[in-house]
């Protein structure tokens, strides 16, 4: 090998090292800096607390039972319909 092709692969070298060494002193310090932004623990406000907890379901379980479109009466749940179409009810699309 010729000293210029020598001379020019370590150019490349040396650069190609600097690039990588900084690139990974980036990842370091944005690694170091999540860790301390991390490390201090504040509490809680109580209306933080507050929108933690779910509100109270204000309908009873037995409500949440379909209704018939005819009349309003309730549907009894029957393994005889499930995921069929009442016999009652038009043809309509159910997607959403």
């Amino acid at each position: 090998m010729s000293a210029a092709l020598k001379s020019r692969s370590a150019k490349i070298e040396q650069i190609t090292a600097k690039v990588l060494g900084g690139l990974l002193t980036f990842l370091l310090l944005i690694v170091l800096g999540s860790f301390l932004v991390n490390s201090f623990d504040v509490r809680l406000s109580a209306q933080a607390k507050t929108l933690l907890t779910p509100p109270p379901n204000p309908t009873r379980e037995r409500e949440h039972l379909p209704r018939d479109s005819r009349d309003g009466r309730k549907i009894a749940p029957s393994s005889k319909w499930v995921n069929k179409e009442l016999p009652h009810t038009t043809t309509r699309s159910t997607a959403l």
